[in-house]
């Protein structure tokens, strides 16, 4: 946060989100060399829905957490509790979809299509909330740029 790049507050959420794709990138190469014994077909189902579900929630709980580290660049005071809350959120959602996806799934080639429809369903719904957080965040920053450019254009009465 010290790095004069991060010079805006949407600067946390973009970071935090290239910080959770990579971490993605990395978890679903170890998934790739685990799935291998368990056939083709089955891994390549395995590899699809990983790539693009893990993928897409890393990105959008890392996105959350971002967007918490950004509220903190407004509320100095509540800088951890907002940190905090971000982590907490993105855990919840993070094992929310882990729950759905273990609840429905059944013996290889036997899974219930509930897991992936209702997962699909709370990713569309965390990808809809982070862009709105995003568009806050930036409402939120140009209106304290353009209170703080007011301010210091105002001129100063010395008399009384």
């Amino acid at each position: 946060m010290r790095n004069p790049e991060f010079d805006e507050p949407v600067d946390a959420m973009i970071y935090m989100i290239a910080a959770g794709l990579g971490f993605a990138a990395i978890e679903n190469i170890i998934v790739l060399f685990r799935t291998i014994d368990v056939g083709l077909d089955e891994a390549i189902k395995v590899w699809a829905l990983r790539f693009i579900g893990s993928t897409l929630l890393h990105a959008l709980a890392s996105a959350i957490v971002g967007y918490f580290l950004a509220m903190s660049w407004f509320f100095q005071n509540h800088k951890k509790k907002l940190i905090v809350i971000g982590l907490a959120l993105a855990t919840v959602f993070h094992f929310t979809f882990n729950l759905l996806i273990a609840t429905f799934s059944g013996e290889p080639g036997n899974s219930d299509p509930r897991g992936l429809i209702y997962s699909t369903m709370l990713l569309m719904f965390m990808a809809f909330l982070v862009s709105i957080l995003f568009d806050k965040i930036k409402e939120r920053h140009i209106k304290a740029t353009a209170s703080l450019a007011s301010y210091k254009n105002k001129p100063i009465n010395f008399v009384k």
